[in-house]
């Protein structure tokens, strides 16, 4: 394959990963794709090589189905995010400060004592949001490259973050700042923004960028 066919199924993929797919096949995704794609996640770039989250991968249908029921805000009514309701759903819960602590303190120790010096390593809630926008932003091209569409939420109720609290430890993770992405293969016969339980498409906003947005500086 010629590199310039690389380049041009890869722009296809990331393009893809633009929609937000909310409409699927009952097609479970194969227990070698989800062995891919954590190792995809195991592979992708870490700030100082640490990890600041949890991600569950969650096949049962049973739970996924509860969690797409409360992936809206609070006071709404219905539930509106069926990219949720997907054969499989990644999720990242980030770890809590006091957690993020004592890897700080683990890393500014070894860095210390190879650079044999004293200085602080603190880190930052946008650690957290880079780390996982990073992760799950190459997990989605990961996934549109090998055929499968997703979708992104983080639209949860307080009922969405204690179903994830019982399924993980409890101390150690913040579940306000989580992230959710939808894995499987598109409904091929309706549009992919037509949610079939409310009847409707869903609403999204064009992404178009422009030369007031990218520049190029030589």
């Amino acid at each position: 394959m010629s590199i310039q066919n690389n380049k041009t199924e890869i722009l296809d993929s990331i393009k893809n990963t633009n929609q937000c797919q909310r409409n699927w096949e009952k097609t479970p995704v194969t227990p070698e794709d989800i062995q891919f794609f954590k190792s995809v996640l195991e592979n992708v770039p870490k700030k100082q090589g640490q990890i600041f989250h949890e991600v569950l991968f969650i096949e049962n249908q049973v739970l996924i189905k509860k969690l797409y029921s409360y992936a809206r805000e609070q006071d709404y009514k219905f539930a509106h995010n069926p990219q949720v309701n997907a054969p499989l759903l990644v999720v990242y819960v980030p770890y809590t400060e006091e957690h993020l602590e004592t890897i700080s303190k683990d890393v500014l120790n070894n860095f210390n004592k190879v650079v044999d010096q004293n200085t602080s390593f603190p880190y930052f809630g946008v650690d957290i949001t880079t780390s996982m926008g990073m992760h799950m932003g190459i997990l989605a091209l990961a996934a549109n490259q090998i055929g499968y569409k997703t979708g992104f939420c983080s639209c949860f109720n307080k009922k969405f973050r204690k179903t994830i609290e019982r399924l993980i430890t409890k101390d150690k993770i913040e579940t306000d700042g989580m992230l959710c992405l939808g894995i499987g293969l598109a409904n091929q016969n309706i549009d992919y923004n037509y949610d079939e339980n409310l009847k409707t498409r869903i609403f999204s906003h064009k992404n178009v960028w422009s030369d007031n947005n990218i520049r190029h500086i030589k």
